[in-house]
């Protein structure tokens, strides 16, 4: 049996409305945690099949909210939905299925924030100053709601729809709904706050993205690094960096740098991988992505190293002609000084040879005289 009430059609136009962005894009991550959201929606407006219980409001005109719910026993009954709501506006505050009236009541379902942020899971409610639930406004005071687990928060970040998961520690985004040129992001989240979100703690939160993203576009998902950075009046702008990309056209893109040079591998199987490396001078972070801007850089940067090889080379046969020259010189100049040479060796030669005959000359002539 269905709850029919004013409130519950307001609560319903808002499921419609996320039904609508789901089907208007192709199936992502965010989409996939949005209708398990829109699950959980459906099961907290489900009332108690056994219940006989019959549908009741309680304005608390005073501290300015109501409550409509089923009772029993003037007491919310264990099992069925509850909604809580301002009175002035009739805005929702508290939506959801009761799992515990005595004293404090506690409810499993979703709280409204001013800004819009939804916050997913089980919630203390009270209104008297001993901490439990009354249903007698003459003796109810102001309306307290206290955050005992939080499982989800959906909200958005100027336009950008943002899911985060507290059980799995993850971030989803629907970028196609915010225009940012992916379709969805996948981020793991450290630490998440689980009181008092609202719209600044989510946009806070995404600046923490660091590793393990994943990008999904429209021909490619992206895995890996990114850079964050805050845009006053705009979505943050995420970058991807190193990391990974699979295409839907075979391609595998791979991007890594090691502090000078930024290095794309493109991989396709059947073909050898190219590899271009470029200066990180040369690029920007939003171009380290970009192949036809890596590929138009790699063939400038090789063609300018060809250039100065060949210069280099230039200057070089340049040279090579004085050598034989050089060489002519230094064999003309041994040449001249070849005979010069022999004749000493000639005269030196003579000399010692007349030494000898003088010599024996004189052994001769003492041989005589004796």
């Amino acid at each position: 049996m269905r709850i029919k009430s004013a409130i519950m059609k307001k609560f319903f136009s808002l499921i419609c409305l996320l039904s609508l962005t789901v089907n208007a894009v192709a199936q992502t991550q965010y989409q996939d945690v949005a209708k398990v959201l829109e699950q959980l929606d459906a099961v907290m407006m489900t009332k108690d099949s056994s219940s006989r219980s019959k549908l009741k409001k309680i304005d608390f005109e005073d501290n300015g909210y109501s409550i409509e719910s089923y009772f029993k026993m003037n007491s919310i009954e264990p099992g069925n939905p509850v909604f809580f709501s301002n009175s002035s506006d009739r805005k929702l505050i508290l939506v959801g299925k009761a799992t515990k009236a005595d004293k404090a009541l506690t409810v499993n379902g979703v709280r409204f924030q001013k800004d819009g942020t939804m916050l997913y899971g089980l919630f203390q409610v009270s209104n008297s100053d001993d901490g439990s639930i009354s249903y007698r406004p003459r003796k109810a005071g102001p309306l307290e709601i206290t955050d005992i687990d939080l499982t989800f928060v959906s909200g958005s970040d100027y336009g950008t729809p943002v899911i985060l998961d507290f059980k799995n520690s993850n971030v989803y985004l629907d970028g196609k709904t915010g225009k940012s040129g992916w379709l969805s992001l996948t981020a793991h989240i450290k630490n998440p706050s689980t009181f008092d979100y609202d719209l600044a703690t989510v946009r806070n939160t995404l600046l923490t993205m660091k590793d393990n993203v994943e990008i999904e576009y429209g021909d490619r998902i992206f895995n890996g690094s990114v850079s964050t950075r805050k845009v006053d009046g705009k979505p943050i702008q995420i970058t991807p960096l190193e990391g990974y990309s699979t295409c839907t056209d075979g391609r595998t893109l791979t991007v890594r740098s090691n502090g000078k040079n930024l290095e794309m591998t493109i991989a396709r199987s059947g073909e050898k991988d190219r590899r271009l490396s470029v200066p990180l001078s040369q690029l920007t972070e939003q171009e380290w992505w970009n192949q036809a801007r890596i590929e138009e850089l790699y063939a400038q940067n090789l063609e300018k190293e060809k250039q100065r090889s060949q210069a280099k080379g230039s200057k070089t046969q340049e040279a090579k002609p004085s050598e034989p020259v050089i060489a002519a010189a230094s064999q003309e100049q041994v040449q001249d000084e070849t005979p010069s040479k022999q004749h000493s060796i000639g005269l030196i030669a003579g000399i010692a040879a007349g030494i000898l005959i003088i010599l024996a000359a004189l052994l001769l002539s003492r041989k005589k005289r004796k």
